[in-house]
């Protein structure tokens, strides 16, 4: 895995979250999932503490719209 890789991933997870505010990233689940070591998981924690919050009149992406 490389930074590259890892970039994805937590995008991937975001993706998800938008489909589905309520869940929001799983990160415990996908830490155990993935077999993520507690420094990374602390790093992605706090990236994701940091990652701009949709605004409420803001579209949602996916095609249910």
């Amino acid at each position: 895995m490389d930074l590259f890789d890892l970039v994805e991933m937590v995008c991937d997870w975001m993706a998800v979250a938008k489909r589905n505010p309520e869940d929001g990233v799983k990160l415990a689940y996908n830490v155990e999932l993935f077999g993520i070591q507690d420094q990374l998981a602390a790093i992605i924690a706090n990236t994701l503490a940091r990652w701009p919050k949709p605004r409420p009149d803001e579209p949602r992406s996916d095609s249910s719209v």
